[in-house]
């Protein structure tokens, strides 16, 4: 079972939270996700997120998260498993997929549809 921790910080620049960075927490989640890690954050520091993976559907590295879009508009952190991702995938044929990761198919069907795309 995958690990993640978010941050979102009133402040904007590098630190602008409380001076703690998110990685300090990395033991905390280890045994969640033993396979590997990744942090992310927006360009002004405002949001951040770590995560700890146990890879199950796609363990490649470039299906590891946090995840971003080609375009890097969008970034997710998921834990769990999309049962009919690969459904779901199918009906966005038109999408680039550059995994075969059921998190890229929650990231296209958000970038097509917004949250309703998630229902």
């Amino acid at each position: 079972m995958c690990g993640f921790i978010g941050r979102v910080n009133r402040l904007s620049g590098p630190g602008a939270g409380r001076g703690v960075s998110l990685r300090a927490a990395l033991p905390l989640l280890r045994r969640r996700g033993p396979d590997s890690w990744g942090e992310w954050q927006t360009p002004d520091g405002r949001v951040e997120l770590l995560h700890t993976r146990l890879a199950i559907v796609d363990s490649r590295a470039a299906a590891g998260q946090p995840f971003c879009d080609a375009e890097r508009r969008l970034a997710i952190v998921f834990n769990g498993e999309v049962y009919n991702y690969a459904e779901l995938r199918r009906e966005l044929n038109d999408y680039p997929f550059r995994t075969g990761s059921d998190t890229e198919v929650l990231i296209a069907l958000f970038a097509r549809w917004g949250a309703e795309g998630l229902a």
